[in-house]
């Protein structure tokens, strides 16, 4: 005889609430969908599914992952800024005739001064272009700078040219012509 109300059942239920636990597992398993025809392989896949869904993620990976992404993204932008930022340049190449590849002699310095400097500059930038030479103007104010290349010695084509800034017909190399106001026109 037992005394201490103890069972044999090691399970510590009795048959009551061993047969409630089995009816809820199987009203369980009904609402999940899982059949006595179930592999047990897809049982396993399904409760580490479940397991991953509810597992917290850490923050410290989560923090690792946005400053890695940043980091990517800051680093692709440098690159593409760098790219798009790097100058261009063209290299011409000409024959000894046209004086482009030869170098530079020290530019000479000629002022003119005229009652329409802008007026001025518009016909000795149109001379040098029908001569096919290079012009560069830039304009501070009422001065206007512009640099003249390459001046050829007695070319007939950069006579008219030469006339208009009062260069002499031997001139050579490259020309710097500083037009401003005479306040006497």
């Amino acid at each position: 005889m037992n005394m201490n109300n103890e069972s044999n059942d090691p399970s510590g239920f009795d048959e009551n609430e061993e047969q409630m636990i089995r009816d809820s597992f199987s009203k369980l398993d009904k609402r999940l969908g899982i059949t006595a025809y179930t592999p047990d392989h897809l049982k396993k896949s399904f409760e580490k599914k479940l397991l991953l869904a509810t597992a917290k993620r850490s923050l410290f990976a989560t923090w690792r992952g946005l400053w890695a992404s940043i980091l990517a993204a800051f680093s692709i932008g440098v690159l593409l800024t760098r790219f798009a930022m790097m100058p261009a340049t063209i290299a011409t190449r000409g024959g000894p005739e046209s004086g482009v590849g030869a170098p530079d002699s020290p530019s000479r310095i000629v002022s003119i001064a005229t009652g329409n400097p802008e007026e001025f500059a518009f016909k000795v930038i149109s001379l040098a272009l029908n001569a096919e030479m290079e012009v560069t103007s830039q304009k501070s104010g009422e001065k206007i700078v512009l640099y003249i290349k390459p001046f050829k010695q007695g070319s007939a084509e950069q006579a008219s040219i030469k006339l208009a800034l009062g260069l002499d017909s031997e001139a050579a190399g490259s020309i710097s012509a500083i037009i401003t106001k005479d306040p006497k026109k």
